[in-house]
């Protein structure tokens, strides 16, 4: 049985109807209180707004993962027209 020493959890996003933000949206994560050995961060995204005129394209994606926190980044690429995303996150340490 594994037990979780500690946990934190949030979202980051951008939703500025009307006008389209700017994309990628990159958000270096701190946590509150560091944890003993990097987490397990598990992430999705919870919202989405794209213009029925383009193709719907969207990626979020954690990278460098540490005891301190790590980077969480929501885009989209080629003729996407995303007027709003977000993605929540959750950090297990066991």
């Amino acid at each position: 049985m594994v037990y979780l020493s500690s946990g934190e959890s949030g979202s980051i996003g951008d939703t500025n109807w009307p006008t389209m933000p700017t994309w990628p949206l990159t958000k270096n994560i701190k946590f509150k209180t560091p944890f003993e050995t990097a987490p397990t961060v598990t992430y999705g995204l919870s919202y989405i707004d794209i213009d029925v005129s383009s193709q719907d394209r969207v990626r979020s994606e954690v990278a460098s993962v540490t005891n301190a926190g790590f980077q969480l980044t929501v885009t989209t690429w080629e003729d996407s027209k995303l007027w709003g995303a977000k993605a929540n996150w959750m950090a297990c340490g066991i």
